[in-house]
């Protein structure tokens, strides 16, 4: 079984395969080899599957002839594939929405490939994710729910509460219909200007918007710098494809002023560090220096270095919990004693606010049970 890291960072093996995507020439070769003696191909984890389609077409330029060749090409056609299904699925929604007035942004996976040419299948999408202006979210739902689509998890109704929905239809594609732009960041506050930093683009002949690509930047590294059982390695390809092959380039001051105002100076700049001292990625110096002197309350630091972490099932859901996090910034003005447990009870969606002690109980022995289950599997 493919082993997990117990952080977010890349490991010896994943950056091998980091610098066989991104390296060039005899680099690039170098590291695929090392990378190829130190994996067994077979059990590989997924993060490292969805960068097989950048290392095929970086091997096939080079003219490598090699028997894993057929096995990566497969993977390309894969993803190919699925994305394909899916920009078609994601294309019927986003047409109703367009249909009602209904502007969308995209952003991720799907914004990166309108922002940067890049061939579909270059970036494997599990889902595909767009913006739409608060305003019109509850409408956006509807409009969705009443195309077949399901919600994949239990929402709280308030939306103020989370920043996005995930659905999912009946032939597996997925969709995340998202009002706030990042989880870490439930507040209106900047909303307006990624719109007015977006782009018009076309997703098989439909209008859309597309993020900007400084925002873009911001967004990858914030959500790809945290732990996660599928290692999020694909940040740091997205990262320098963003730098490196985005038609307008990166605003490097707007990325500073925006950093600072979001309040994720740490995944950032720790982010580029990483980028311009492992990749040597053309970042300026300056700008590491700007970002390395953005203040961070202890709050964020705290939140920050157990987000890069495994956590232990039982601990973690104690200690380092999502939700306890955004009620402290972001909704403990909102409710009166005892705060906690009465947003609890709206995000649970629970009658009596005596009831989320137990529903909380029963919510970490089924963590507990589904991490036994991992185990054992």
């Amino acid at each position: 079984m493919a082993r997990f890291t117990n952080d977010c960072w890349p490991n010896t093996e994943q950056t091998y395969l980091l610098n066989a995507v991104l390296k060039d020439g005899t680099d690039s070769i170098a590291a695929w080899k090392q990378w190829m003696a130190a994996i067994d191909f077979n059990d590989i984890d997924y993060g490292s599957q969805r960068l097989i389609p950048h290392l095929y077409k970086k091997l096939e330029g080079f003219g490598i002839e090699h028997p894993m060749l057929a096995y990566y090409k497969g993977l390309y056609r894969n993803f190919w594939l699925k994305n394909q299904l899916s920009s078609k699925a994601a294309h019927v929604v986003l047409h109703e929405l367009y249909k009602s007035d209904i502007e969308a942004l995209l952003h991720k996976g799907m914004g990166l490939v309108l922002a940067c040419d890049l061939k579909l299948a270059l970036r494997p999408m599990d889902d595909i994710d767009f913006i739409v202006h608060k305003g019109d979210a509850q409408k956006a739902i509807e409009i969705i729910q009443n195309l077949g689509w399901q919600t994949r998890f239990e929402y709280p109704e308030n939306l103020d509460l989370i920043h996005a929905y995930s659905f999912q239809n009946g032939n597996g594609q997925s969709i995340d219909l998202h009002w706030y732009t990042l989880d870490t960041d439930l507040t209106d506050t900047h909303l307006e200007g990624y719109w007015q930093r977006s782009f018009p683009a076309k997703l098989e002949g439909l209008p859309v918007r597309v993020m900007g690509v400084t925002d873009q930047l911001i967004h990858t590294l914030v959500h790809g710098i945290r732990w996660s059982r599928i290692p999020a390695i694909r940040w740091v390809v997205d990262s320098v494809m963003l730098v490196e092959k985005s038609k307008s380039g990166i605003d490097w001051d707007h990325l500073v002023d925006l950093t600072e105002k979001l309040k994720v100076s740490l995944p950032v700049s720790q982010g580029l560090d990483y980028l311009k001292e492992k990749f040597q990625i053309p970042i300026p110096d300056d700008v590491l220096q700007e970002l390395s002197e953005l203040p961070a309350s202890h709050l964020q630091r705290w939140e920050f270095n157990l987000s890069q972490k495994k956590r232990p099932p039982l601990i973690g859901l104690l200690i380092y919990n999502k939700k306890f996090f955004d009620y402290l910034k972001f909704h403990r003005k909102k409710y009166p004693f005892p705060g906690y447990l009465r947003y609890l009870q709206q995000m649970w969606g629970l009658k009596k606010v005596w009831q989320v002690p137990f529903f909380g109980l029963r919510k970490i022995w089924e963590s507990l049970q589904k991490g036994s289950t991992r185990k054992e599997e």
